[in-house]
């Protein structure tokens, strides 16, 4: 459902890079500030 709403361009998420790669490489979706997040 995140992904949906980024999509329609109504915010932003954190999501996992490979949750999102495709949109990524299609210019779709950009990262606003690449920093890694640990977690776990």
């Amino acid at each position: 459902m995140l992904i949906a709403a980024v999509r329609s361009n109504l915010g932003v998420a954190l999501l996992p890079r490979f949750a999102i790669q495709h949109d990524l490489d299609s210019g779709d979706m950009v990262i606003p500030c690449d920093v890694p997040i640990r977690t776990g």
